[in-house]
């Protein structure tokens, strides 16, 4: 029971933790959205010349999977180049981790107990399941991928365990063999199914310096312990006669001293004067100190007193791996997607390395510095080895030009949205970033570091734009730079209500291609009208892709699409081709999004084509 405890407890600690900072962040995103009013009518813009005569009405194209089959030889080149690229960081992966995982599997069943050895394959077998789903999810993008990767998974078990029955001649022996192996892998392995979820990739930044801090002070106590003999167990400290208080008393104590820390250094970093806590802080522990060393009192009052200042120099010590990791993804060194893949490694080593230190007790000292340093070196050969191979791919990719999307939506419906930016991930991204306006929907999915750390320190105004002047000097400060995975980045534009129209048109004319996605459109969503409305009057028509599925108001979309090109200006790009179509995506339940990457790619590489003409 402890070992589940120890493997189910971080990940679900984390998850928790996770959920309850993202009801909170996208409270505060919408207070921050509405801080200035309420938001704009439609449409506050008006033809600067005359209209043009509308000879036709505008003709609403419906595209499907089968109309992208074809989409030019421009754009199928920059679909194999997407491709190529994901499977090249694949395989940076694939290569880095595959040998971290092989290392830590040979050094399980080296260390195996005894009455294990008579089932070494299975014992292979069961300690790979917590690596083979790290490395699964690099290369399994649907469920039916993950459903083979499973079923072949069973049916190797079960042709082992056969195996063994037929030679030890016990099918109970096996089947106890096998269930006491499961005991032991299967738990890492249900951890590792809640770590690679791509939820929480935006977390990695917050939760890895976490896990860091908590990994060097477990090995800084061990060392300790084992250098100084310092009691290994709570329940000694039941004996000392100054402690007379019950352990579980101290433990809650203890407890409760972690939410209290992290409130108070939250609170000192985001006040002006620190000194007006640090200094209290600082005399309190020095208190706590004293009252242990020279009254010697027959109660714990010196742990009490040092609990919080301890905890909040602990806190200091997080925050300062933060802003390292920050530093690293800014570098581009360090991605979420790399961050977390260095997680779920991490976490399988903390657990290979409390196995193994059960485990080695029967070993010589010679072989017990081999098990470790080979344990080592593997985990320092797979970090230098990853990093190695992502900055000679990088190299070779960093060189080209990025595409630019604009990603505009009816806000809502959370699970759709960040659906279509994982379809986005290893198509578009390869080739281009994606800028979008913030929003409640798709708020944690692009979560980065330096919203992170505003959200912390309570200045998430700051990061709101206000005005056009605003609009203008964040717009050019948008991130283009080729990220460490080899991806372009996302860059979320947070602006107030009276801020977004300006800044949903300058991005629309300047953007190489604009998805609108559509799904959940009806009249009554007038910010989606407004921008629509804009889209046909100023953006040519051939770079816009309008998503629409069975929960889109078409009628309305079709209204609203032809009033907009009645009175679309003389000066609009669609003035001179009226016979261009506004194209429609629509998607139903057997619909892929990568239908909707084939569609951007053929938006956004047949205009190239058509300008070089």
């Amino acid at each position: 029971m402890r070992w589940l405890f120890f493997i189910l407890g971080m990940p679900a600690t984390f998850i928790t933790a996770a959920a309850l900072f993202g009801w909170r962040y996208r409270k505060a995103i919408v207070m921050s959205m509405f801080k200035s009013g309420a938001m704009a009518v439609l449409p506050p813009v008006t033809a600067p010349m005359p209209l043009a005569e509308a000879s036709q009405p505008l003709r609403v194209e419906r595209i499907g999977e089968e109309d992208l089959r074809l989409i030019g030889s421009a754009a199928e080149r920059a679909v194999d180049r997407a491709n190529a690229i994901t499977r090249s960081v694949e395989r940076c992966y694939l290569i880095s981790g595959g040998a971290l995982w092989s290392t830590l599997v040979v050094l399980h069943a080296w260390v195996a107990p005894p009455d294990w050895h008579r089932a070494l394959s299975l014992v292979v077998l069961f300690a790979a399941l917590p690596g083979l789903i790290v490395l699964a999810n690099v290369v399994a993008h649907s469920w039916r991928t993950w459903a083979v990767i499973g079923l072949t998974y069973c049916v190797v078990i079960m042709m082992a365990i056969a195996k063994l029955g037929w030679y030890s001649g016990s099918a109970s022996l096996a089947i106890a063999t096998a269930l006491d192996l499961a005991n032991v892998y299967a738990w890492p392995a249900l951890a590792m199914l809640l770590l690679v979820q791509r939820r929480l990739r935006p977390f990695w930044v917050g939760i890895a310096p976490i896990l860091v801090f908590v990994v060097t002070a477990v090995a800084v106590v061990s060392l300790v312990v084992s250098t100084h003999a310092l009691p290994e167990d709570v329940g000694v400290f039941k004996q000392r006669p100054e402690y007379r208080w019950p352990a579980s008393l101290l433990l809650a104590f203890a407890w409760a001293a972690v939410p209290a820390a992290v409130w108070v250094f939250l609170r000192i970093l985001r006040s002006a004067d620190r000194r007006t806590y640090a200094v209290p802080l600082a005399a309190i522990g020095a208190a706590g100190v004293a009252a242990d060393e020279l009254l010697r009192p027959p109660f714990p009052i010196g742990p009490l007193l040092t609990a919080v200042p301890a905890g909040v120099l602990q806190c200091l010590v997080v925050w300062l791996f933060f802003k390292g990791f920050v530093g690293l993804e800014t570098t581009r060194w360090v991605s979420p997607s790399t961050l977390q893949f260095h997680v779920c490694w991490m976490y399988l080593a903390i657990y290979t390395l409390a196995l193994l230190g059960v485990q080695v007790e029967t070993m010589s000292p010679a072989e017990r510095y081999v098990v470790y340093g080979i344990f080592g070196g593997s985990l320092i050969a797979y970090f230098i080895l990853l990093h190695a191979l992502l900055r000679v791919a990088w190299k070779s990719c960093s060189g080209s030009s990025p595409k630019r999307l604009l990603l505009l939506r009816v806000f809502g419906s959370a699970d759709k949205r960040e659906r279509l930016l994982d379809a986005l991930e290893d198509m578009w991204r390869r080739v281009g970033r994606v800028d979008l306006l913030a929003g409640t929907d798709l708020a944690m999915r692009t979560l980065g570091s330096w919203m992170l750390e505003c959200f912390l320190l309570r200045r998430l105004d700051a990061q709101f734009l206000n005005t056009e002047a605003d609009v203008d000097r964040r717009l050019t400060r948008l991130r283009s730079e080729l990220e460490g995975d080899l991806r372009y980045p996302v860059n979320e534009i947070c602006c107030y209500v009276d801020a977004w129209q300006a800044a949903a048109m300058k991005l629309s004319v300047a953007s190489d291609v604009v998805l609108v996605d559509l799904r959940g459109f009806a009249r009554e969503n007038r910010g989606s009208v407004f921008e629509l409305t804009y889209l046909i009057w100023r953006v040519p028509l051939a770079r816009v892709v309008v998503l629409v599925d069975q929960s889109t108001d078409e009628s309305a979309l079709i209204d609203v699409a032809r009033a907009a090109w009645a009175t679309s200006p003389q000066d609009s790009p669609n003035a001179e081709a009226r016979s261009l179509p506004l194209r429609v995506l629509a998607l139903d339940k057997s619909s892929s999004l990568a239908t909707v990457s084939r569609a951007l790619f053929r938006a956004a590489y047949q205009c190239d084509s058509s300008r070089s003409s």
